[in-house]
């Protein structure tokens, strides 16, 4: 499928990028965005919380393109770093897929442009421009709910998902306002600005969409392939419900998964009208255990099935290519054998070790190993582990969370006393100390020692 600017990346713009994203050079040292750019020509088209977007004439092909302009000082301020614009830049750089949003250069501006309140300089990254396009969540909201929409929207998606999980790169992002759909029926996934490498820094501190936030990202852990899984799902059931998680919960300040009942509701409602496959599909990306979530490579197979007309899912016309011995593959679902103990453990494969005869997985608490090829029984591929069994006096920390926004007006004698742990703090700086915090509670178990992050504020929290 071919985006409607079409314009390309040539060789100088290539260099330009590569030196800004990988080789860090000063953002002074870049092309200017007035040699290149009719910038009077410009409309605003879209804004954020860091940025404009901007559509203008491209001098050199003649053609609309986006423009994405960052003030350094409106990053400063927001208590962001530029380190986060270069990463965005290189996700971008590092993908091409017509499902994903393509990257034509990045470009300098030192003096104000128009339509943009922040002072310069700015950072301007060139995109191609959807023309004759809108997103998804204006469509939902004209035309209400669309399994005929689902089954057009989900496989592009998964598809630019899984050439994103294969880099080791995970969205974070993904929901209907960054799913634009062009008059052709094309779907683009746009906004790279919370994008992760798997394997580098933990960005558990990162501002996120609450609503679509998975379990993990809510416990605190380190980002993973299973986060856009489950944000996939639940826009899959706005799709084919016609309802909005926000609108869903009533509220936005607080995953879905911490709403049990709207949940329950969501995955019924999307399994009694969008047909047994979608509501596999559903259920599969929305299973709260991580490991035993559905991925991008089983989505499209399920998608095949939908082209097909059959019910049954059928396997992929070509396996995912292995990056390594053993034929495994990123993405990939497996089990872990400690040299501690014999008891295996879930995982995923985030990749091979760079410079080294080794994979590294990640466990379901976001631990990272490292597995040299030597040892490479440890390691076992399956297709859904299932996850251990929780001790009977024992709820996880999404449970009582969820458990406590839900009961907090309704308070009760029966106090659950909570010991925080630095491990799974949302937001909070590393080495926070560990604080104790205690509320009524009536849906908790008598007794229960529940771990949960410091920093979770919550009606009726009491700090003690």
């Amino acid at each position: 499928m071919g985006t409607s600017g079409g314009s390309q990346m040539d060789a100088v713009a290539q260099r330009r990028v590569h030196s800004y994203a990988v080789d860090q050079v000063p953002l002074e040292t870049l092309g200017s965005l007035a040699d290149r750019i009719d910038t009077e020509s410009a409309t605003k088209v879209g804004s954020g919380s860091l940025g404009v977007v901007l559509v203008a004439l491209d001098r050199p092909t003649g053609q609309q393109v986006a423009i994405k302009v960052i003030s350094t000082k409106r990053v400063a301020e927001c208590g962001e770093s530029e380190a986060r614009i270069r990463k965005e830049v290189r996700a971008m750089y590092d993908i091409d897929h017509p499902n994903l949003v393509r990257l034509i250069d990045v470009l300098y501006h030192p003096r104000r442009l128009p339509h943009i309140e922040w002072d310069p300089p700015y950072l301007c990254v060139v995109m191609d421009y959807i023309s004759d396009s809108e997103p998804l969540s204006n469509k939902l909201r004209r035309f209400g709910r669309s399994v005929e929409l689902a089954n057009t929207v989900l496989p592009q998606i998964a598809s630019a998902l899984a050439s994103m999980h294969e880099k080791g790169l995970v969205h974070r992002d993904v929901w209907s306002e960054n799913v634009m759909i062009s008059s052709s029926r094309q779907a683009i996934l746009v906004d790279l600005g919370c994008a992760e490498y798997i394997q580098g820094e933990s960005a558990v501190n990162s501002k996120l969409n609450i609503p679509y936030m998975s379990p993990e990202s809510a416990a605190g852990q380190r980002q993973s392939l299973g986060d856009d899984c489950w944000a996939l799902g639940l826009l899959v059931s706005e799709m084919v419900t016609g309802l909005f998680i926000r609108d869903r919960m009533g509220r936005s300040d607080i995953p879905l998964h911490f709403a049990r009942p709207a949940l329950g509701e969501c995955k019924r409602e999307t399994s009694r009208l969008g047909g047994q496959i979608l509501s596999t599909i559903t259920s599969g990306l929305l299973e709260l255990e991580a490991p035993r979530r559905m991925s991008m490579q089983t989505v499209l197979a399920q998608c095949r099935a939908i082209a097909n007309g059959t019910p049954k899912p059928q396997p992929p016309a070509s396996a995912p290519k292995a990056s390594g011995p053993g034929g495994f593959y990123v993405g990939q679902q497996v089990t872990y054998m400690p040299r501690s103990h014999n008891i295996r453990r879930a995982a995923v494969v985030v990749g091979r070790v760079a410079g080294r005869k080794a994979w590294q997985i990640q466990l379901t608490n976001g631990v990272t190993k490292e597995v040299e090829d030597s040892d490479m029984w440890r390691i076992s591929a399956v297709d859904a582990p299932a996850p251990p069994p929780l001790k009977p006096n024992y709820a996880t920390a999404m449970n009582v969370q969820a458990a406590a926004v839900q009961s907090a007006r309704n308070a009760s004698p029966v106090a659950v006393r909570l010991q925080a742990a630095p491990s799974m703090h949302i937001g909070a700086p590393p080495g926070a100390r560990p604080t104790a915090v205690a509320y009524p509670h009536r849906m908790a178990p008598q007794g229960a020692s529940v771990v949960m992050p410091v920093n979770v504020v919550m009606p009726g929290v009491r700090r003690i």
